[in-house]
């Protein structure tokens, strides 16, 4: 079976739960969201990313991702 992340869905059961905290880490944020399937295996998982108002476009570059929610604090 292969991992499967998901986009949010409040309706939706998953395994684990996952929230990265971010500022301005558009250079680094994609390599780690990378790494989440070889890390859970094949539980299912939804992950949340909270951007701390990052000048750097983080929280646009990981919407356009679309794997992942987005929290954009203010």
């Amino acid at each position: 079976m292969s991992p499967r992340i998901m986009t949010y869905d409040p309706h939706m059961s998953v395994d684990v739960g996952i929230v990265v905290i971010t500022y301005n880490s558009s250079a680094s944020v994609g390599a780690l969201l990378d790494s989440i399937p070889a890390a859970i295996g094949d539980l299912s998982a939804e992950t949340v990313v909270v951007d701390n108002r990052s000048t750097d476009g983080t929280a646009d570059f990981v919407e356009e991702r679309g794997d992942v929610r987005v929290i954009r604090a203010s």
